[in-house]
């Protein structure tokens, strides 16, 4: 792990160039700071130049049943598959409007599909928005339509 900085780029007399890198130091220095206060491992490069390996968001790479959701904990280090437990009233807001699972069933809106979803074994997937029953869904036959 980096535990220091080396302004090491500093081969031109200019005042300005010397100015332009002092800056550019500094925030590398601040970035690999970050990093090392995060715990996200650098590999160097070269001088100046490190690679971040891992990432900030513990949800990455972490993939959950239909439904749940992903959640990370108080310290942000780990981060786990939940349920929802409630659904939030949005309101008149596309994510409160009533939806057809591919079940038959109504749902109130997508958290409760989600909700409905999680509990199941192979999840529920939205059919449409709207009430079931809304639409007609027809057959039509390659009868009709000449080749």
């Amino acid at each position: 792990m980096v535990t220091k900085c080396n302004n090491s780029n500093n081969n031109n007399n200019d005042n300005s160039s010397i100015i332009r890198q002092s800056k550019l130091f500094i925030v590398r220095c601040a970035l690999i700071s970050v990093f090392i206060i995060l715990n996200i491992n650098l590999i160097k490069l070269s001088d100046g130049c490190y690679v971040a390996v891992g990432g900030i968001d513990p949800c990455d790479g972490l993939v959950c049943r239909p439904g749940a959701r992903c959640r990370v904990s108080q310290d942000g280090q780990n981060a786990e598959c939940h349920c929802p437990e409630s659904c939030p009233d949005y309101g008149d807001h596309s994510g409160s409007r009533p939806v057809c699972g591919e079940d038959g069933k109504d749902y109130r809106d997508m958290c409760s599909l989600d909700k409905a979803s999680c509990a199941t074994e192979h999840g529920i997937n939205i059919k449409y928005q709207g009430p079931c029953g809304q639409y007609t869904v027809y057959l039509i036959s390659s009868e009709f339509f000449p080749k």
